[in-house]
């Protein structure tokens, strides 16, 4: 009998490191998608511009520009509504009567908000602005963690397999700074006619001959 403890411990454990490395593989492919729906519809917008140009530029259509403030605010959308909403989870049960109501508010305000914005900053300017936001998002979700276990009653940390939960929402928030930081480079240098252009943020790319821009000659 003295050997079931350690033993029914052990069990709890690895359940308990089973159920987080599924919560987080589950966090894990909804961004995944998102960022994957996010990066394939651009991709193709930029692709189709590029065919159409022939060496010179072309006007992005108002369908594109609908197309790229789209992509920008419900990919971005998705991946900050979740990240709020899992952030909010540690913090709701004591808080307030109806945590599920709350989840679906905080998921559809922040959701809508994403694509209002876009819509109203434009996908280029948009698509930075929403990275950061997605990317603090995210990162709350570790930090109402340590923030938990610093601050009584502020809300609950699950510890011990919880880590890697946080260890996931730690590293999506670096890789969603990084990827705003080379959005916001890449806005500098685009050409007039890129979904990532950006009045008054970007330049024009440099002739090498008249009617033929830089971007055509590397391809």
């Amino acid at each position: 009998m003295g050997g079931a403890r350690p033993l029914q411990g052990s069990s709890r454990c690895i359940s308990e490191i089973s159920a987080a490395l599924q919560f987080a593989g589950v966090i894990s492919f909804w961004v995944a998608g998102a960022f994957l729906f996010y990066t394939g519809n651009l991709l193709w917008i930029e692709t189709r511009r590029k065919k159409s140009r022939k060496g010179a530029e072309v006007t992005q259509s108002r369908s594109s520009h609908v197309l790229g403030a789209l992509t920008v605010g419900v990919s971005l959308g998705c991946i900050a509504g979740i990240s709020l909403t899992v952030a909010a989870a540690k913090m709701l049960p004591g808080l307030v009567e109806n945590p599920a109501a709350w989840h679906s508010g905080i998921y559809y305000t922040a959701f809508v908000a994403a694509v209002g914005w876009a819509f109203f900053r434009g996908a280029a300017r948009g698509s930075v602005e929403l990275l950061i936001f997605s990317a603090v998002a995210t990162a709350l979700i570790p930090v109402v963690s340590i923030a938990s276990l610093v601050i009584p009653g502020f809300g609950w940390n699950h510890g011990g397999a919880g880590s890697i939960v946080d260890l996931t929402a730690a590293l999506g928030a670096g890789a969603l700074l990084f990827l705003a930081h080379k959005t916001a480079l890449r806005i500098k240098s685009a050409p007039i006619d890129s979904i990532w252009y950006a009045a008054g943020a970007s330049i024009e790319a440099p002739q090498v001959a008249p009617g033929v821009t830089a971007e055509s000659v590397h391809g």
